[in-house]
């Protein structure tokens, strides 16, 4: 937990690992500690979120077969960083912690693709030794946050897979969907606030 931040890291790196030392997480082998919330609150999250999965699920199910011939974990967290849903290699989800429930914040997981991506609300790519915690350092994580009405960060798309499998290109393909999720959402948002005030005028 106490070793040294390598200076070889690229800055937004370094400032993760900062945020994660400062939040207590523990980047040693064996100290991984997954944090998942009850399903009840799963649920509450689940509700609250039904735009966002209306969204960005049937983007994520079509990408997902044209990365099939890859072990991968493709996944949607909401803004706080809880896994609202995941496809892909039921090993490497469980290994993760990249199951529905789990917390994937940086502040619990450390530097990590989708949840050092929320919290710089930028697109981000996480590859090997970048990430805080020594168990994900054979991974690489690429993810990119769902940007909603007026600009609010309203959840992150994030993809995983071993080193040896990565292609950082798909990092542009994360920005692909998750701009095109926040599009619609944003796009019905619109068409029921004029149906609000059609409405309105009409009584």
């Amino acid at each position: 937990m106490h070793d040294e931040i390598p200076p070889s890291l690229r800055p937004v790196i370094q400032q993760s690992w900062k945020r994660s030392r400062a939040a207590g997480v523990d980047s040693q082998p064996g100290k991984l500690r997954l944090r998942k919330i009850s399903r009840y609150e799963l649920a509450a999250r689940l509700e609250l979120n039904r735009n966002l999965l209306a969204a960005a699920k049937p983007r994520l199910d079509t990408y997902a077969a044209q990365v099939r011939e890859v072990r991968h974990v493709l996944c949607l967290l909401d803004s706080d960083g809880i896994v609202l849903l995941s496809s892909g290699d039921e090993e490497l989800r469980k290994i993760c912690g990249l199951q529905p429930g789990y917390d994937c914040s940086e502040r619990q997981m450390g530097t990590n693709g989708a949840g050092t991506a929320l919290a710089i609300g930028q697109p981000l790519a996480v590859m090997g030794a970048e990430h805080y915690r020594v168990d994900f350092r054979g991974f690489t994580s690429l993810a990119a946050p769902v940007m909603g009405p007026f600009g609010r960060v309203i959840g992150v798309i994030a993809l995983n897979t071993f080193i040896a499998d990565a292609v950082l290109d798909r990092l542009t393909q994360m920005v692909q969907l998750a701009h095109e999720s926040g599009e619609e959402i944003t796009s019905l948002g619109g068409q029921r606030r004029a149906r609000a005030r059609g409405a309105k005028r009409g009584r």
